[in-house]
Parts: C-alpha cells; sequence; structure tokens
C-alpha cells in the first residue's frame, strides 16, 4: 500500500508541475497569439486594399474597353454607310 501511494503522490506532483508550467507559460502563449492576430489583421488590410485597387483599376479598364468597342462600331457603320452610298 505505501508503494502504491508513493506513486500516486508521484503521479500527482508531476501532474502539478506540468500545470503550473503550463500555467506559467499561458500567458506569453496569449501573448504571442494576440501578437501574431494583430500582424495578420495588417496583412488582410493591405491586401483588402491592394484588392480593391486592382477591381478599381479593373472597372476603369472596362470602362476604356467599352468606350473603344463603341468608337469601332460607330467607325465600321460609317465605313459601311460610306460603302453603301459609294454604290448609290
Amino acid at each position: 500500500m505505501a508503494k502504491s501511494r508513493s506513486r500516486i503522490e508521484f503521479i500527482i506532483t508531476a501532474t502539478a508541475t506540468v500545470f503550473q508550467k503550463t500555467i506559467q507559460q499561458t500567458p506569453k502563449g496569449v501573448k504571442n497569439l494576440g501578437q501574431d492576430a494583430e500582424r495578420t489583421s495588417s496583412q488582410l488590410g493591405k491586401t483588402r486594399k491592394g484588392v480593391e485597387s486592382i477591381s478599381t483599376s479593373l472597372a476603369r479598364l472596362q470602362n476604356i474597353a467599352g468606350v473603344v468597342l463603341l468608337g469601332q462600331g460607330v467607325a465600321d457603320m460609317a465605313r459601311s454607310l460610306g460603302s453603301v452610298t459609294d454604290t448609290m
């Protein structure tokens, strides 16, 4: 019975030591986790701004492309009308 008791005491002591170390390290871990979260949030903000900038540029390009296509369409119509009036 004495062996069982000393074994139980050893397990309890070892478990208490592990818990104590875990409790001591937890604030550091939480602090590091918070810092990682802040860094990630900052990076996401930069990424979001970059995506918004690209999106704005693509929208402008789309508008420009639309104007160019419209201009080409008008020019093609003018050519077609010119060739029709030339044949008359």
